[in-house]
């Protein structure tokens, strides 16, 4: 039997205007990317994903940006081949439950950095290393 470990949740922040701050946090953390993918849907795209990406620019962090449709194997599968097309070590899950989901999955895929920014209060994805695919 193979013996997984998962370290859960490394650090939690949260407050009004987070997200303006997230490179910020990530350095305060030790958590360095040179590519990241940002993933997000359309709900949370508008939300906030420009925010996101123009702070990782502040600290010469390429951005990408993906959209997640439906999670399922399909998409984590798109959404990890980007990441390894751009060579991305860092993704960025913004949204609920399905985005969360396909990104902890794209990031494990490429053995990456994960990081959760749940837009829900209800969402247990800053704790389970569980995806629902």
């Amino acid at each position: 039997m193979q013996v997984k470990t998962t370290d859960l949740p490394r650090f939690v922040e949260s407050g009004p205007g987070i997200i303006a701050q997230s490179s910020a946090i990530l350095r305060r953390h030790g958590v360095r990317s040179r590519n990241a993918l940002l993933l997000c849907d359309e709900n949370t795209a508008s939300l906030g994903a420009e925010t996101i990406m123009a702070s990782l620019s502040k600290d010469k962090t390429a951005a990408h940006e993906h959209r997640v449709r439906n999670s399922d194997e399909e998409c984590v599968l798109s959404a990890a081949g980007q990441m390894d097309l751009l060579g991305c070590d860092l993704a960025i899950g913004f949204g609920g439950g399905k985005v969360l989901d396909v990104a902890k999955r794209a990031a494990g895929q490429n053995n990456a950095h994960f990081i959760s920014v749940p837009t829900t209060l209800s969402n247990d994805g800053i704790a389970s290393p569980v995806a629902v695919i």
